[in-house]
């Protein structure tokens, strides 16, 4: 796939919320990144022709949706893109397959349909119908329905937010793999920083209707890799790795971050390539003073604090590796205190093998069967 411009000089205002951009780069897949609340859905709508921006320009690669100059404004059944919302909103009278059937372009729907229930796995589920599915398969069939429609641009709003935090990434490996196998210019919503640094070549961050930073994902929102925006999901640590030894008979492999980080995680002989992300949950990492003797967990690293973040009743402890790479540790704020934690305090973080994962695999089968 060739870079696409995106071109967002847009205003819009409804009430007391207003929402300003000014965005012009050129990149692949494009991200908007924003706690809930900050304009990311009403942005979507305003590209997909469903709200009118006050005045302004939107132009993705050579086609201008809207220009308020030219008195430009596309109709929204004329801008041939793929929306999929947060929530499915699937007919549950129609099957799987006449849902995705629904606004196909006729004469090429057949083998191209055929096509996409391959790629994102539903063949088993064709013939059934919305309510017997589960929700990682609902958000599949939405993005197959999308996707049949042939679109010129896919957007993404959210499409993992209604699901649990297991099954999301069950379910995330399935957008990466329509990103490379149908090539289309993809604007992702999200405010996981995870998905971001993972899916995105560029991102912009929205906060209350404001453009407040853009640049690389993994350059901006490293400090957030732990803690999402708005608090609501339990905190992963993001690790970029290179795959460095298999160890079959122990049942682990060892991979390693780009500062030298050594982790020993479960083997995944299924996988081809050697790099990508993993993942660590900061709830599974437990934290020591001292070296922790006689203990069958592999990773033992040591660091120093840097910052306490709090949220309810929980404290959020960043720590720096010796490899300078940053690890979120979430423990009670009772603990924390008993412990009489402070900033710049040597201490070790004990990770078993087991709590690591490989973000970008793809199940070797169906999780869903």
């Amino acid at each position: 796939m060739n870079l696409i411009n995106w071109r967002f000089d847009l205003e819009y205002m409804v009430d007391s919320f207003s929402l300003r951009i000014d965005v012009d780069v050129d990149c692949k897949v494009l991200a908007v990144f924003g706690p809930s609340g900050a304009g990311k859905s009403t942005l979507m709508e305003l590209i997909c022709g469903l709200k009118k921006p006050r005045q302004g320009l939107i132009k993705i690669g050579e086609k201008v949706f809207f220009d308020s100059e030219k008195k430009i404004n596309i109709p929204a059944r004329e801008r041939h893109i793929g929306w999929v919302p947060q929530d499915a909103s699937l007919f549950p009278h129609l099957s799987v397959r006449d849902n995705i059937c629904y606004g196909a372009n006729r004469g090429t729907a057949g083998p191209f349909i055929d096509h996409v229930i391959d790629v994102l796995n539903l063949g088993h589920t064709v013939n059934r119908f919305p309510p017997s599915l589960s929700g990682g398969e609902k958000q599949r069939v939405a993005l197959a329905r999308a996707l049949a429609s042939s679109p010129g641009i896919l957007l993404l709003d959210e499409p993992l937010g209604s699901l649990d935090i297991p099954l999301r990434y069950k379910i995330f490996p399935y957008l990466l793999k329509v990103k490379d196998t149908f090539q289309i210019p993809v604007l992702y919503v999200s405010h996981d920083p995870n998905e971001v640094m993972t899916i995105a070549d560029f991102v912009f961050t929205l906060v209350h209707g404001k453009l407040v930073n853009q640049g690389n994902p993994a350059e901006l929102l490293a400090g957030l890799r732990g803690l999402s925006l708005d608090g609501k999901d339990t905190p992963i640590n993001t690790f970029k790795v290179e795959r460095k030894e298999l160890r079959p008979e122990e049942g682990i492999e060892k991979v390693a971050t780009e500062g030298g980080l050594v982790l020993s995680i479960p083997l995944n002989p299924i996988r081809a390539d050697i790099s990508g992300f993993v993942t660590v949950g900061a709830h599974d990492i437990i934290l020591a003073r001292a070296v922790p003797g006689d203990i069958s967990a592999p990773n033992i690293l040591r660091g120093t604090i840097r910052h306490f973040d709090y949220l309810g009743v929980y404290s959020y402890i960043r720590v720096i590796t010796e490899s300078m790479d940053e690890i979120v540790v979430r423990t009670t704020k009772a603990y924390a205190g008993e412990l009489k934690l402070t900033e710049g305090e040597q201490v070790y973080l004990i990770v078993g093998a087991e709590h690591c994962h490989w973000l970008t695999t793809l199940p070797p089968k169906d999780p869903f069967v």
